[in-house]
């Protein structure tokens, strides 16, 4: 996974709340000039997750039909490496906040999010969650895997779309143990213990 010719330089500009695998940064480019275009995620993950050679192998195939995908309902991943034993992914920057906050917010307005929303956010998830089982057959690109999908990895932008994090992660994710917030966000196969092919 370490790809010391492809790797960019990654100027950590604020430190964002933390993840339950790992620090979260708003960073820039150092290559690239300031300003909001420049602007990514960068997400490294907890030394004990780069000690995990299964963690780290399963990434790493996976961040090859990672960086390939590109959809409009998902987060693009920048890049996915290790440097020494810290493994991290950059993506772009979401200009939205996660569903989960915005129901929170909407109920504690004793409001609801009208079910033409519903339709529509819905209908894009299901759009990108069809586009990422797909395999192009002139290609060795495995199909994506999220492994879950939870309110704090769904975005709506404040363009009124949705924008996935984390996609093309989910058999790496089966490495890790279950935090008690993800479990019912997790994938039934990878509760079951079974194998992920699709």
């Amino acid at each position: 996974l370490t790809r010391p010719n492809e790797t960019r330089l990654w100027e950590r500009l604020e430190e964002l709340p933390r993840a339950n695998t790992g620090r979260v940064f708003l960073t820039q480019d150092s290559g690239r000039p300031s300003g909001p275009e420049n602007l990514f995620v960068l997400k490294v993950f907890d030394a004990a997750h780069g000690r995990n050679r299964r963690f780290v192998e399963v990434m790493e195939q996976e961040s090859v039909a990672a960086l390939g995908f590109q959809h409009p309902f998902s987060a693009a991943t920048i890049e996915a490496a290790t440097v020494g034993e810290r493994p991290h992914v950059v993506r772009a920057l979401v200009d939205g906040m996660p569903i989960g906050a915005l129901l929170d917010a909407i109920r504690s307005q004793q409001g609801h999010l009208p079910w033409e929303h519903v339709v529509l956010l819905g209908a894009q998830l299901f759009e990108l969650l069809t586009a990422a089982q797909r395999v192009d057959p002139r290609s060795e690109t495995t199909r994506l895997c999220h492994g879950h999908l939870s309110p704090a990895s769904v975005y709506v932008t404040w363009a009124g779309h949705i924008e996935v994090v984390g996609l093309g992660f989910g058999r790496s994710r089966s490495a890790l143990p279950v935090g008690a917030r993800q479990l019912p966000f997790r994938a039934p196969e990878l509760l079951l213990g079974e194998s992920i092919s699709s």
